[in-house]
């Protein structure tokens, strides 16, 4: 929304609300869109978001302006610097400062070398060796439960594991849409932030929800040798062939001491590392 030079701060309307905040790098342009990241609870406006850099003049210039449609078919109004232009050419855009067409194509630049290899396609490994890939959590949350089975009712995004808590982290189906049934899984492991960790160690296990719906129900209970805490904490190895065959959806808690550990996502929790390679 405004600039504010003296201090080095821009104003970005964030979630309907105009907020003040530190910004670096190549400063936004008020009224475009700009980046915002977040050091910890604290916003920081990271720049403009980035637009295309070639595009087709639609008319010639007029009062300093011209007319172009850029490569993601959108028609901008740009800042001509005294360039003859017409419409059709293929010109270069420069976008600090708002947008400007800084020069004239006499073709597209070059992108692919066929004399360079292309680089490796990185993919979930279907052969050789094992190798770990990494599921992040889609979302996560806790419920009330003095067994092994939920109330049915979200109440916090944070994963709790107590003596009448439970929680879970879910995946949508991530590992059963990735790794092969009949996989060589070798190894398992989630991370986990803790946001509070005290009394008996943390126990887990597998769920069956996909979504933050219906009750939580644990089976196959196992307790991490790494104990309580922020850190890796590994698991069975023969959960992972209970993930990629979708028998089970995703990690649960199932009591412990108190424990809580951060939402999906934050800090990394829940991120789920499953080594495999063919079978």
């Amino acid at each position: 929304m405004a600039v504010r030079w003296e201090t080095l701060e821009a104003q970005v309307n964030l979630r309907g609300a105009n907020v003040w905040m530190p910004m670096t790098g190549v400063p936004p342009v008020p009224q475009r869109e700009c980046w915002v990241g977040f050091l910890g609870a604290k916003p920081l406006c990271l720049g403009p978001v980035p637009r295309p850099a070639l595009g087709v003049v639609q008319s010639a210039p007029a009062a300093g302006l011209v007319s172009v449609k850029a490569d993601d078919d959108t028609v901008y109004s740009l800042a001509n610097t005294e360039l003859e232009l017409v419409a059709g050419q293929r010109v270069l855009i420069q976008w600090d400062g708002g947008g400007s067409v800084v020069g004239v194509l006499s073709a597209d630049p070059v992108t692919h070398d066929d004399l360079i290899p292309d680089p490796p396609v990185i993919r979930p490994p279907d052969g050789g060796a094992p190798q770990p890939v990494l599921f992040n959590a889609t979302d996560s949350g806790s419920q009330n439960g003095s067994g092994l089975t939920g109330a049915g009712s979200f109440w916090t995004a944070q994963v709790y594991c107590g003596g009448s808590t439970l929680g879970a982290f879910l995946y949508g189906g991530q590992m059963a849409n990735t790794i092969p049934d009949n996989a060589n899984c070798t190894g398992i492991r989630i991370y986990v932030d803790a946001v509070s960790s005290r009394g008996n160690p943390p126990r887990f296990g597998l769920h069956s929800l996909d979504a933050k719906s219906g009750q939580i129900v644990v089976d196959h209970v196992y307790q991490p040798p790494e104990g309580g805490g922020t850190g890796w904490k590994t698991l069975p190895v023969e959960w992972a062939g209970i993930l990629a065959r979708g028998e089970r959806r995703g990690i649960a808690t199932a009591h412990g001491g108190i424990h809580i550990y951060s939402p999906a996502g934050q800090r990394n929790s829940g991120a789920l590392e499953i080594t495999y390679g063919s079978s």
